[in-house]
């Protein structure tokens, strides 16, 4: 997004043109510049969303949706900083190979609170999957506060604004975890840079 003028040289987070060039090797001032980025064009942006509709509506009811895939697809963007070399799936039925699925799933497995790790192929298959590419739920629910994940009547069911706070204690672990591990810094040094030879606007 362009909201207007930038100063030459400063980093705008939501503007990709404004990032500066990924370092040689991992600092402690591109840490900050990563978790800045993160932080502030997604996680923030998701929030203010969450706000503005609960000012507006008083809660995520209607609303729900379309907070619902900015989620599931700020997984998707974080899962693959961390975890581009997955091994990928393939359909049984058409051959299909899927590079994103294990790497999302890997995502939740490795940062996300305990109660929603071992749903992880679950949220891939069935909330992922079906919300972006289906637009519906077809298996599971969502409920538009912060109800816990959990099993009801069969179906995996969990808030809105729960798995917002889940998705924030994620990053969290995960920019926690990159300051030490230099794998995991290596992932994220690739596809920063490839990402930014990329931007133009």
């Amino acid at each position: 997004m362009k909201y207007g003028l930038v100063k030459p040289g400063a980093l705008v987070p939501w503007q990709p043109s404004t990032w500066p060039p990924a370092p040689a090797r991992w600092s402690a001032q591109f840490h900050k510049t990563f978790s800045q980025i993160l932080q502030t064009a997604v996680l923030e942006e998701i929030g203010n969303v969450i706000q503005d509709a609960r000012a507006s509506n008083g809660d995520l009811k209607h609303r729900g949706h379309v907070v619902a895939l900015s989620l599931f697809c700020a997984v998707d963007m974080a899962s693959a900083y961390a975890y581009r070399d997955t091994a990928r799936d393939a359909c049984r039925v058409c051959g299909r190979t899927d590079r994103v699925g294990p790497r999302y799933r890997r995502f939740i497995e490795s940062h996300f609170p305990e109660a929603y790790r071992v749903h992880a192929a679950e949220l891939y298959q069935n909330y992922r999957n079906s919300a972006v590419h289906s637009w519906h739920l077809f298996k599971v629910s969502i409920l538009p506060g912060r109800e816990p994940i959990e099993m009801q009547g069969g179906a995996l069911v969990f808030g809105l604004v729960h798995f917002f706070e889940a998705l924030q204690v994620a990053v969290e672990h995960f920019l926690a975890k990159l300051e030490r591990d230099t794998e995991l810094q290596a992932t994220v040094l690739r596809r920063y840079q490839e990402l930014h030879a990329s931007a133009r606007a």
